[in-house]
């Protein structure tokens, strides 16, 4: 699959929340990864991939606070029921 055949998929298919949790996701991917990027070449840090994914998933629970004022769920609480939080099957 291509990037822009997964970009078009993520903005044409379900709802309006299913694309608001993709593009979050997208988002919060590609800022990590090039500031963890960064890191590594201007930095020489060394960096695990266990890291990143905790990373990412802060980053987007971060935005989805911002987005759903309403979530009701805690850090830890979101990250066992992320679908169901969302509505999302």
């Amino acid at each position: 699959m291509q990037f822009k055949s997964m970009t078009v998929f993520h903005v044409t298919c379900g709802s309006k929340v299913r694309r608001s949790f993709m593009y979050g996701i997208w988002f919060s991917c590609v800022w990590v990864v090039s500031k963890e990027r960064n890191n590594i070449i201007f930095s020489q840090k060394k960096i695990f991939v266990r890291y990143l994914e905790d990373k990412v998933k802060l980053l987007f629970y971060w935005y989805l606070k911002t987005k759903f004022v309403n979530l009701a769920f805690g850090y830890d609480g979101w990250w066992l029921n992320r679908f169901s939080c969302l509505e999302i099957d």
